[in-house]
């Protein structure tokens, strides 16, 4: 497992990746589900419900894993990240 914060080489990490752990942006989820790639989706907190909707639409269709932002403990990411595998 790695963690990056910022790539130019993004797409191209993406295709090699088993698993990926997003937060639940528009282009970051449409990228990862063009990619056909599984994902741990961590809506953003804040006023704006735009991602916990999208974040919502796309687990009830089971494409994605979601984490409640309010939840991210290690223990829990590393139990949603192994359910994912």
């Amino acid at each position: 497992m790695s963690v990056e914060s910022s790539r130019d080489d993004v797409l191209e990490l993406l295709g090699r990746a088993s698993a990926v752990v997003t937060m639940a942006g528009y282009n970051s989820l449409c990228e990862v589900l063009a990619a056909r790639k599984k994902a741990l989706v961590v809506p953003r907190a804040g006023p704006s419900q735009e991602q916990r909707i999208r974040c919502q639409l796309f687990s009830e269709r089971n494409l994605i894993r979601v984490l409640d932002p309010n939840d991210l403990e290690p223990a829990r990411m590393a139990q949603e990240l192994e359910a994912l595998l």
